[in-house]
Parts: C-alpha cells; sequence; structure tokens
C-alpha cells in the first residue's frame, strides 16, 4: 500500500523555533512566518545566515507518497446564512484531485480558511475541513466537504460565539502550506 499518513503537527527546524517571543517563526503576518522586531536583512525580519530558514522543517498537514496529486476547479457555495444555529451546515466546497502518479493512492483532502480582513486577532490560516479519499491511478475525484458554523465561529470582543459576515479566503490542498486552488466566499 501507498503511504497517506500527515502530520498533526508543524515541526521546527531547529531548537530556536520552538516557543516563546523570541521564536524566528512566532509571528504569522499574512501567511508568512516572521521573525519578531526590525527587519535586518533583504527585507526580512530574520537574517537566514544567523538564524536558519523561518519556515518549518515540516508543515502541518505534510505526508509522503508513492504517487503524486493534482487540485483543480474549487467550487463553494453558502447553503445557509442562519448563524445562530452553528451546528448546522453553512457553506459547501466541492474540489477535484486528480492522481497524477503511476499508483493507485489515498489523498488527504485539506480545506483552510483564511479571513482577510480580521477585525479581531485569530490564525491566518485555519483548516476547517479534511477527507480522506482513495483515487486510482489516473483517475480524478470530486471530493465535497462541508464546513458547519461553529468551524467558522470565534469568540469577538463581547465574547459571543458567532460567525462574523464577511468575506473569507478557502484554499485546497495537500498541507497547510501547500494549497493548490483557492476560491473567495462572502457570507452575509
Amino acid at each position: 500500500t501507498v503511504p497517506s499518513g500527515k502530520l498533526t503537527q508543524s515541526w521546527p527546524r531547529s531548537v530556536g523555533q520552538v516557543g516563546g517571543p523570541s521564536s524566528p517563526w512566532f509571528g504569522l503576518r499574512e501567511g508568512k512566518w516572521t521573525a519578531n522586531g526590525k527587519p535586518k536583512y533583504n527585507g526580512q525580519n530574520y537574517d537566514p545566515y544567523v538564524d536558519g530558514p523561518s519556515t518549518p522543517l515540516f508543515p502541518f498537514g505534510f505526508g509522503l507518497s508513492y504517487t503524486s496529486f493534482n487540485y483543480t476547479n474549487l467550487t463553494a457555495r453558502v447553503i445557509s446564512s442562519n448563524h445562530k444555529n452553528l451546528s448546522e451546515v453553512v457553506i459547501s466546497a466541492t474540489v477535484s484531485v486528480t492522481n497524477t502518479g503511476k499508483m493507485d493512492g489515498k489523498e488527504t483532502i485539506q480545506l483552510y480558511i483564511t479571513d482577510p480582513v480580521m477585525n479581531l486577532i485569530r490564525y491566518w490560516k485555519r483548516l476547517v475541513g479534511f477527507k480522506k479519499v482513495a483515487i486510482k491511478s489516473g483517475s480524478t475525484a470530486t471530493v465535497q466537504i462541508d464546513i458547519r458554523g461553529e468551524d467558522l465561529a470565534f469568540y469577538d470582543e463581547s465574547m459571543k460565539f458567532r460567525v462574523v459576515p464577511g468575506e473569507y479566503l478557502l484554499a485546497v490542498g495537500g498541507s497547510s502550506v501547500n494549497t493548490l486552488v483557492s476560491c473567495i466566499l462572502t457570507i452575509m
């Protein structure tokens, strides 16, 4: 069988990347790992010669396989605008995944969401759904992932757990840094 496991956490490149405000990948700004402080090397917040690369050694969701997959045709639609019942499915996302390798394999399709215009500081990119599918070599599978209101909700400044209307960026891929297709979705 072909390996298909995915990492459940990011693996740091060095001990200097672990925890604390001095960590080179402590801050995540606009989807890029950056260090705190002022830029000191080539417009970046770290010196790669001294500090090493600021990216994780293995990102969240990373995995190895003997085959490869291509993602296309991401579409998303709002099913419900009822923000009061957070257990309802709010968004349905569909993506086509093609096994472009020579072996049959399984892929874990990961759906991430980003709020590009956050009114409160939250995660830049958050995993909101995933599905593992077996795809034969050369075949394409259409995969649907539903997102419930509670997957989008967060505690606002009044400590109310709610979905904030606005534009969201949905991205799908094989890991947190390997999102191959994306689309914008507006929630009213």
